[in-house]
């Protein structure tokens, strides 16, 4: 098994906040958005061609409805879709990952405590196997303070069509990467 931080490949646009100095990552932690004002949004960068997911920070996945459509029941299992209303531009799909896991192995990865948040720095991640897959395929750590979307190559309780991962690589689509932070 391998984990990954789902991450922008660099390629797809950006998806800012008009006329403010936040992010959708200060936005968005984890919390249930059934209350969430969405603010004024534009892109900027490749636009349409840029990819099928957006580069919308690291707490949350922002992307076209072909992807939507495509990973409708792996995004469900994983938190609450919601469509966002971008001037001049299709609609677009916010993924708000609420799978928290408690998988990280605290005893054997390398921890750094950040004191403006109470978060961690992780600069060795270790996980315990056996509670990753249980659920979704997408999942955040506490550890990270719920930012950072988290996937992995196999699961204990997953077939191939409920793997994330899996399922992009295979898909054709753009605008993500993977970037791989554990191995067993």
């Amino acid at each position: 098994m391998k984990v990954f931080k789902v991450v922008p490949d660099g390629t797809s646009a950006v998806l800012n906040i008009l006329d403010e100095k936040r992010s959708l990552d200060d936005e968005i932690v984890s919390a249930p958005l059934g209350d969430w004002r969405q603010p004024r949004l534009t892109l900027r960068g490749n636009g349409e061609s840029g990819g099928n997911f957006i580069d919308a920070g690291k707490s949350a996945l922002v992307f076209d409805t072909r992807a939507r459509d495509a990973f409708r029941s792996i995004f469900e299992a994983a938190g609450e879709l919601i469509e966002l209303n971008v001037t001049g531009f299709e609609p677009l799909h916010l993924l708000n990952v609420r799978e928290i896991c408690n998988a990280l192995d605290r005893s054997r990865s390398h921890l750094v405590e950040r004191t403006r948040d109470d978060t961690y720095d992780i600069s060795k991640f270790v996980f315990k196997a056996n509670r990753i897959g249980t659920f979704s395929s997408l999942f955040k750590l506490p550890e990270l303070g719920y930012r950072d979307v988290l996937t992995y190559t196999e699961g204990y309780a997953q077939e191939d069509h409920e793997n994330f991962y899996l399922c992009y690589r295979s898909s054709g689509m753009t605008g993500l990467a993977f970037e791989e932070i554990w191995s067993d």
